[in-house]
């Protein structure tokens, strides 16, 4: 588009600059005539008395120079009234270019309003009820197309986006305003128009009044432009940050247009609209996508759930299953192996007979076995009760010190076999204990024992202390240790440290397991510490039950 009415400059043949001029020549040629028409009157006046001087007397000489002076002063009276007349001329002349020029900058000044009101209105459309709320980028593009050719007035408002790798231009919408139709699809390779868009970079708004000529844009001259009858481009960068995401091209069609510069800010903020919802688009996308992995995730957490529920219902099973096995075994084994104690208890006492010393060492060997076996049977009983909920605690008042006396008197045989010690150790009096003393009895028991099996020589030391509200029970040994790595394993059920075939030390692997659980079931716990090849500490913490109900 050419140059509008209100960019065009003021024209010295309008009708009012016309006008006045012709009323500025009438008021300067009436004195003129006037001044012409008196001095040919003076002059044949003058004529004739000159004509007639020789015959008059002196005294018409007198009236003749009078006559003169007249025609001088008149002549230079008209003289000025001429100069006056010019300056009034140019005056007027100078008011009518006055006038026009301010007419001029009025109408120029009304068509600038006209476009920021357009262009704030299309702004104030975009950012308060259109491109910001639309989470659909289609619809959000058509917007602002749409409201961009508007403002403008222009033939076509396109949005590009470039590739990831910054090679290739996708067209995302194009808008022709002509045929109020919307299109999308293809592409335009960064390679084939270097100058294009090295200026783009380093700009806020590409103008090119003249495109086909400009030669930032004339690469586009012959296969673009010309098809599509375009002269005029104004192109805005899309960006995210420092980076150039996209672009947003207004295109004329028709006589070269000028783009004036509130015309090149309103791309600039179309652009920058464009750039805010092309990241709504892509943090909605990324919404989705989460959501839909989320949901996804859910969705196998409840299953995995469910088959972890089941699994665990049927391990509960099991379990009582188990328990339920374990003690129903366990009190048909103790039955015939009661028998078997009383049995051959009897005969040791030689009540059926004296025996021999083979003999002798024979039954005591039947014996001690079968009173491993019921300790083990008992264990198990335990051990199924506390699982299933049916243990008791039977608590009543005694003293530590003769718990710890019955334990080492319990394994006194079995520190005979070894070049061992095992004593007690009690630094100051004991309170009174309220809890049950035959767990304690059995978990200390089980330290003990332990101590002994894995110490060939040194010393197994029992230590009781009173701390506060709870009371401290340490079983000490100089054996062998425990590795780090095995650590974690010591309260493990029926797990030993030497798994192995061939290990070296006997036992079913339940003692610390049980240990620990009667503890916890007496409010308490068990912690276990080791250097290896140095020795082991146990530590039972107990309440003392002071205080409860009795």
């Amino acid at each position: 588009m050419g140059k509008t009415r209100d960019q065009a400059g003021p024209s010295a043949d309008s009708p009012r600059s016309a006008a006045g001029e012709r009323r500025a020549g009438r008021r300067l040629y009436a004195p003129l005539l006037i001044t012409v028409v008196l001095g040919l009157v003076f002059m044949g006046l003058g004529f004739f008395l000159v004509r007639e001087l020789t015959q008059l007397p002196w005294a018409a000489w007198s009236v003749a120079t009078c006559l003169l002076l007249m025609f001088a002063v008149t002549s230079s009276f008209l003289g000025s009234s001429l100069r006056r007349t010019q300056r009034s001329q140019r005056m007027a002349g100078a008011l009518a270019q006055e006038i026009e020029s301010r007419e001029h900058s009025e109408r120029s000044l009304r068509a600038s309003e006209a476009r920021l009101e357009r262009q704030t209105a299309a702004l104030m459309a975009l950012t308060g009820e259109r491109v910001i709320r639309f989470l659909d980028l289609r619809r959000a593009m058509q917007e602002l197309t749409e409201r961009a050719a508007w403002a403008l007035g222009v033939a076509r408002v396109s949005v590009w986006r470039f590739s990831d790798d910054q090679t290739k231009l996708e067209c995302l919408e194009i808008y022709e305003s002509d045929q109020d139709r919307h299109s999308v699809g293809g592409e335009l390779s960064v390679a084939e128009y270097p100058a294009y868009f090295q200026a783009l970079r380093g700009c806020w708004a590409l103008a090119a009044d003249d495109a086909r000529n400009d030669p930032r844009t004339s690469e586009f001259d012959s296969d673009y432009l010309v098809p599509l009858g375009i002269t005029s481009m104004l192109d805005a960068p899309v960006r995210r940050g420092a980076q150039l995401v996209g672009i947003v091209c207004h295109e004329h069609i028709g006589p070269a247009r000028r783009w004036t510069l509130d015309e090149q800010n309103f791309a600039g903020s179309v652009a920058d609209l464009a750039a805010l919802a092309l990241e709504i688009a892509q943090h909605e996308q990324a919404r989705r996508m989460l959501e839909a992995a989320r949901e996804d995730l859910e969705g196998r957490v409840a299953e995995r759930t469910r088959e972890l529920q089941e699994a665990n219902q049927r391990l509960k099973e099991l379990d009582r299953l188990k328990s339920e096995f374990l003690a129903t075994m366990s009190h048909e084994l103790r039955t015939p192996l009661n028998s078997i104690i009383g049995f051959t208890g009897i005969l040791k006492q030689g009540i059926a007979g004296e025996l021999n010393a083979e003999q002798h060492k024979q039954i005591s060997m039947v014996y001690g076995s079968a009173k491993h076996l019921l300790t083990l049977i008992n264990d198990l009983l335990d051990l199924s009760r506390i699982e299933s909920g049916r243990a008791e605690v039977q608590r009543e008042p005694f003293r530590c010190e003769e718990v710890i006396a019955e334990v080492i008197a319990s394994l006194a045989p079995a520190v005979a076999e070894r070049t061992l010690k095992l004593v007690s150790d009690i630094p100051a009096p004991l309170p009174e204990v309220w809890s049950d003393r035959k767990r304690i009895f059995q978990i200390l028991l089980n330290l003990a024992h332990n101590g002994v099996k894995f110490t060939e020589e040194g010393e197994v030391r029992i230590r009781c202390v009173a701390r506060g509200e709870t009371l401290e029970f340490h079983v000490m040994d100089t054996g062998i240790g425990i590795k780090p790595e095995n650590m974690a394993l010591l309260f493990e059920a029926f797990r030993q440290v030497d798994g192995s075939a061939r290990r070296r030390y006997e036992g079913a692997g339940l003692g610390l397991h049980l240990s620990r659980r009667l503890a916890e079931l007496l409010g308490g716990d068990i912690r276990a510490e080791s250097e290896y090849g140095k020795g082991s500490r146990f530590t039972l913490t107990l309440p003392l039950g002071v205080g409860e109900n009795r």
